[in-house]
Formats: structure tokens, sequence, C-alpha cells
């Protein structure tokens, strides 16, 4: 059963399609909708938070109205995502850049948008954190492999209507760390991207495991069962 979000995504304001850094997305975490992203930093964040096993689901730029005054005019600020963990967890967080983070640490009220966020989640009780491109990017090449991970997870339903995830999985499990090739060779009757597609489906759902913070991902990348 797909966890349901409380929130809906408020893209008001943001509908200029013709920005270069603008992307549409996937989850299977979020099935039926595409995910909108208008810059590169928010796009990586999105990847390190749809990587992790133990988050249940999240919501970008949730309809949230937090109201802010700049200038003594009243405007709009938004969170970038929530973010609830299978354990319950609920976490508001902002993407901005490291710059920004730094005068905000220093004084709050040189940027009335963060401070405006972090009053809300204040008198509302709940988490909230500010990612920057440093933070992003505090593990480039897990980064990097979960993009290329990602682009296997849009259309698993083939492989587990033929139960490819289940058996990949339980072969996994018989070893004592097996790597990509040698998982091709064993399933030589199937298409090789729908093994590869089943092994990161398994490694998406937190059920292996392998170095990819540490190693680039290629055929002789090894997995073990969790």
């Amino acid at each position: 059963m797909i966890p349901e979000s409380p929130y809906k995504p408020d893209y008001t304001g943001r509908s200029d399609y013709s920005r270069g850094d603008y992307r549409e997305e996937y989850s299977p975490r979020i099935p039926g909708r595409e995910i909108r992203f208008y810059n590169k930093n928010q796009y990586d964040h999105f990847i390190i938070v749809d990587s992790d096993p133990n988050v249940d689901t999240f919501c970008e730029l949730p309809n949230i109205e937090v109201v802010s005054s700049i200038d003594g005019k009243q405007m709009r600020v938004h969170f970038d995502m929530w973010i609830r963990w299978k354990n319950g967890r609920e976490e508001f967080r902002r993407v901005e850049n490291d710059h920004d983070k730094e005068l905000f640490d220093q004084n709050p009220h040189l940027y009335p948008q963060l401070y405006a966020l972090k009053l809300w989640a204040d008198n509302e009780n709940v988490n909230f954190e500010i990612y920057t491109k440093k933070r992003i990017h505090a593990k480039p090449k897990l980064l990097d492999n979960w993009k290329d991970i990602h682009h296997y997870l849009h259309d698993v339903t083939w492989l587990q209507e033929q139960g490819l995830d289940t058996q990949t999985l339980e072969y996994i499990k018989s070893q004592n760390g097996v790597n990509i090739r040698s998982i091709i060779d064993k399933f030589s009757q199937v298409d090789p991207t729908e093994i590869i597609r089943a092994i990161f489906w398994n490694l998406y759902q937190g059920l292996i495991f392998s170095d990819l913070d540490r190693n680039e991902l290629t055929q002789k990348s090894t997995f073990w069962y969790r």
C-alpha cells in the first residue's frame, strides 16, 4: 500500500518551464504524478531523499502558507520539501546556497524568509533543516551512483509480475557478496537490463546494500543481502 502525504505540491509562481535547470522526475514512493524541480540543488536533494530506504513518503513544495514581512511588505515563503520516515518522524526542509545559510546562522534576522520558516516550524513543534549544496554533495560518489540507478526505477511492474525481484534477492542472499555481472550470468535467459533493474529495485527498498559511497557503479559492483 502506497503511503499518502497530507500535503500537495504548490507550484504557484513557479511556472517558468523554459529555464534550463527545470526538470520533472518520478519516484516509486509517489506514483501517479511527476515531481518538479526548479534548480539543480533541489533535484540533487531529491535524489538523496528518494534513495533513503527509511523514507516513507515526501512532498516537494508542500502547500503550507507561511508569510514573511520584508521591507514592510508581506510575502509568501515556502519549504522545498516535507519528509516522513517509516518510524513516523517528519521534517521540513529548505534548499539554500551556502552563503545564505552562513548569514542565517550568524544572524537569522538577515534572512527573513528562512527566519519565517524557522518560526513557523518552532511554533508547530516540527523539525526544520536547511540543506546547502555542500551538505547535499557531501558524498558525491553516492549521489552520482544513485542518479544512474534512478533511471531504472521508472517501471518495475514487469519484473514484479515475473517475480524477478524476489529471484534475484534470493540469489544475492545465498551468496557472500556477488557482483552485477555474476547475477546477470546467473539469469542469462533474462534481458540483462531487467536483471539490473531488479537488483536496483531491491537496493531501493533497502533489502541489499553496496559500497556505492566509495566506488563507481559498474557491473563489477558487489551487493550483499542486508
